[in-house]
């Protein structure tokens, strides 16, 4: 090989290397803030936890059977984290100030539905950042009691499958973010019926007060 086509193809190995560099760097995860304007990728298995209470800015509501809604005010998190590269968890997520919109004068045992151990992931769906949350065993994600009121019958309520939704403005640096729950196919069910509607905008921060990313 001639001096001249070695240098090519080392200047080519070269450039090619270095567009494998660039992508790697620019690879898709969480994102930590580690000074002003500045962040990193949250590495491989590194954890980083969130405030126990919640920003509810919008309710968790939920719908089923044309016969069911329940929405619920306020939430908190239990041991909840973010995990590089990808994913994130909880011991549990806790919605409180729940009540039966429908049928009228029924109500949630202790106005609370507390979801069983969570894992999930964040994924890029084109511009948008999508994320799930399944349980970490099984497929029960919570239970609650309608309890028996007035006309309303005494009903033990599974949900089961998996919940799913957006990060809206994940690529931004800031402290807090919301989880945009949306029903999605292959969501979340009750009685092996899938839920009709599922919404609601519940926020998360940071325990250490640093900016989080997704991009």
């Amino acid at each position: 090989m001639s001096r001249i086509r070695l240098i090519a193809f080392s200047t080519l190995a070269t450039l090619a290397l270095g567009v494998v560099t660039a992508s790697s760097a620019a690879a898709f995860a969480w994102w930590i803030e580690t000074g002003e304007g500045k962040e990193e990728i949250l590495k491989l298995e590194a954890k980083e936890p969130f405030n126990s209470a919640a920003t509810v800015a919008a309710p968790f509501k939920f719908k089923w059977k044309k016969e069911f809604e329940v929405s619920c005010e306020a939430a908190s998190y239990q041991e909840a984290f973010l995990e590089g590269t990808v994913k994130l968890g909880a011991k549990s997520i806790t919605f409180t100030k729940c009540k039966v919109m429908k049928p009228a004068g029924c109500k949630i045992k202790g106005e609370e539905i507390k979801t069983a151990a969570l894992k999930g992931e964040i994924r890029q769906v084109g511009t948008a950042v999508e994320f799930i949350l399944e349980p970490v065993t099984g497929t029960l994600v919570a239970k609650f009691e309608i309890e028996a009121v007035g006309v309303c019958a005494k009903k033990n309520v599974e949900i089961t499958g998996r919940a799913k939704g957006e990060i809206p403005n994940a690529s931004e640096l800031t402290k807090e973010k919301f989880f945009l729950f949306q029903n999605k196919p292959e969501s979340l069910e009750i009685e092996k019926t899938t839920l009709e509607s599922t919404e609601g905008k519940v926020g998360y921060t940071s325990v250490t007060k640093k900016g989080w990313s997704a991009h």
